[in-house]
């Protein structure tokens, strides 16, 4: 199980947008999907959780090759990566299951909570991921009113989420909590009303 939570930005107006434009934050697509975190256990498992607490790599619909695609990456023991599952949503026509790699939480026993963002984001940048099953989601450090507008183009995308370069973790260990230097701009809310199932 997961022993500390994801943290949550938070929605700001995209009025902002232009503000924000100034070099300190890193803009990836806000995905539409559950949060969810890839993990090794002590003994060397992987598995996958919900952010609600809840295992998912043992329910009927997820996708077994993920798993795989996150064994490739060779994680010690006690390594957990930070993830959003883009699986039966309503913007997903073709059912793919698939995980947007978000970060790195924790790496060989470590928590990353008092790791810069831009630092964290490095070292995600160098996962191995396979590009099918696991992927880094589009990204970028300028232009980002543009970079809202082209998130529009596809419906996987909800918007966009900024993150501050020298922002820390929360990592609460109760539930996933509010990073105040974490910033949400949505253009659409996500699909929850069109799910198969929750979690």
């Amino acid at each position: 199980m997961i022993d500390r939570f994801p943290d949550k930005p938070h929605r700001i107006s995209q009025d902002q947008l232009d503000v924000l434009d100034n070099g300190q934050y890193i803009a990836t697509f806000k995905k539409d999907g559950w949060r969810l975190i890839l993990l090794t256990t002590k003994e060397g498992e992987h598995q996958a959780w919900s952010r609600h607490g809840k295992r998912l790599d043992t329910h009927s619909k997820f996708d077994p090759a993920i798993i795989e695609a996150f064994k490739a990456f060779d994680a010690p023991p006690l390594t957990q990566i930070d993830t959003e599952w883009e699986a039966m949503r309503q913007g997903n026509k073709e059912g793919v299951s698939r995980c947007a790699v978000l970060g790195m939480l924790r790496w060989e026993k470590k928590w990353l909570a008092r790791t810069p963002e831009e630092e964290r984001w490095a070292r995600t940048l160098e996962l191995p991921v396979d590009g099918q099953y696991l992927y880094i989601p589009e990204h970028t450090e300028e232009g980002f009113r543009a970079f809202f507008e082209d998130s529009k183009a596809s419906y996987d995308n909800e918007g966009i989420v900024l993150k501050h370069k020298k922002s820390k973790l929360v990592l609460d260990r109760k539930g996933s909590k509010k990073n105040q230097t974490w910033l949400k701009i949505k253009w659409r809310d996500g699909a929850d009303g069109q799910t198969i199932t929750d979690f």
